[in-house]
């Protein structure tokens, strides 16, 4: 192959060879590692899509749970039976929320969770308050829980 060169009178520079190898060697090194960067980054965005659509799905649970707590209270439809069903119902949201791993979400999902946990304990303890009356035998009080609905649901609005 080399004779082919030489009887037609070119001269091959080797060094430009060897330069054009290396940066054929440096483009596909470049396209191989920007193909595994965008996959990294693909599979990073859709484990965010996961964690971000569990915070919903567990915020969405507390709405309902504090949805249903109003309506109890509203309809004064406490009653023994009910009001330990409903203090399990919070204190399942609450361990819920408590759950998730919050290194692994960002600061706006780590926020609303800190919130609608705390507004959860609330109205657990809200509960437990409504059963030791109903236990004591007095009226169950009144208790608001359409205050935290309020903020759950605002909370829940940053999500989106």
């Amino acid at each position: 192959m080399l004779e082919c060169f030489n009887m037609i009178g070119l001269k091959i520079d080797w060094a430009a060879v060897q330069g054009v190898g290396s940066l054929a060697a440096v483009v596909a090194v470049a396209f191989v590692f920007i193909g595994e960067r965008q996959a990294s980054y693909k599979e990073a965005q859709e484990r965010s899509n996961r964690r971000r659509a569990a915070v919903i799905a567990l915020v969405d649970l507390a709405i309902d749970v504090l949805v249903v707590l109003d309506s109890k209270q509203d309809g004064k439809k406490f009653g023994r039976g009910n009001v330990e069903a409903s203090r399990a119902d919070a204190d399942g949201t609450v361990a819920a929320l408590a759950s998730l791993p919050l290194l692994e979400l960002d600061h706006v999902e780590v926020r609303v969770v800190a919130i609608v946990r705390k507004h959860m304990t609330t109205a657990s303890r809200r509960v437990g308050f409504i059963r030791t009356n109903l236990y004591g035998g007095s009226a169950p009080g009144q208790v608001k829980f359409g205050e935290l609905l309020n903020e759950v649901r605002l909370e829940r609005a940053k999500l989106s």
